[in-house]
């Protein structure tokens, strides 16, 4: 109000032959101080609505741009997934061979019995033709009932001692067989191990690969995150100078017209 009324005063009564001189530099510098002032304050202005500096990459851009290094890890998972697959079928298939090799060298196992079987039947049947055939021929020589039923005992007797001597040797050959069976199935299981330790690294690949990119993505989200609270900061802080800017200008541009 007091800078109103000097300026009434001043107009109504006009100035003295000094003031004449004085009043319009006073004047001037009051008008530039507030100019000055006012382009300051229109420079934080500008600085509170534009940020000088770019926002960081987020989580979700860096899981873009990483999609191919996730793709590729999920290829590398699917890849986990076929060789278990293969190790399980080799499991089973040592599962298999090894049940067959104990088999093999078990005289009692259900393998070696029908072979027992089968050679006892082949024998049976051999021995009930060859009685037959001796039949037609004490028929037709006239030989005695008595002669002939020795011969048969004979033959059954002769007959037992062939079928456990071929079994003996089957089961010799049977038991080296088996131990060959047992040597493939104790391969086949160090290669499923071989295959397992090679899944296994190739998880651990692909655990330290995602372990990577979640943490590029984490680290991301903190760093934008912090360049949104520093760029609110910035912005009210601009947005305090431009205040200060314009009410300094004020100032100086008052007291310059009360000067005059």
């Amino acid at each position: 109000m007091n800078i109103l009324n000097k300026i009434h005063n001043w107009t109504q009564s006009g100035p003295s032959a000094n003031d004449k001189k004085i009043a319009p530099l006073l004047i001037a510098g009051a008008v530039a101080g507030l100019a000055g002032a006012g382009m300051k304050a229109y420079g934080a202005y500008q600085d509170s609505k534009w940020s000088p500096s770019v926002s960081p990459l987020g989580a979700n851009d860096i899981r873009g741009q990483m999609a191919q290094s996730q793709a590729a890890l999920g290829g590398m998972q699917g890849t986990v997934g076929q060789m278990g697959n293969t190790a399980n079928q080799m499991m089973a298939g040592y599962d298999e061979m090894s049940g067959l090799g104990r088999d093999l060298m078990d005289p009692n196992s259900q393998v070696n019995q029908d072979q027992f079987n089968r050679m006892k039947t082949q024998g049976a049947d051999q021995l009930a033709l060859s009685t037959i055939l001796n039949k037609r021929q004490a028929a037709a020589s006239g030989l005695d009932s008595g002669i002939m039923a020795a011969q048969q005992r004979g033959q059954q007797q002769s007959l037992s001692t062939s079928l456990r001597d071929q079994f003996a040797n089957q089961m010799a050959t049977n038991r080296a067989q088996g131990i060959g069976v047992l040597g493939n199935a104790q391969s086949l299981l160090g290669n499923v191990g071989n295959l397992q330790a090679q899944m296994g690294g190739l998880q651990g690949d692909i655990y330290s690969g995602q372990m990577g990119i979640d943490s590029a993505a984490a680290q991301g989200m903190i760093a934008q995150n912090q360049w949104a609270m520093d760029e609110e900061q910035r912005k009210q802080n601009a947005k305090t100078d431009m205040f200060q800017s314009f009410g300094q200008g004020l100032q100086s541009f008052g007291t310059g017209l009360m000067g005059a």
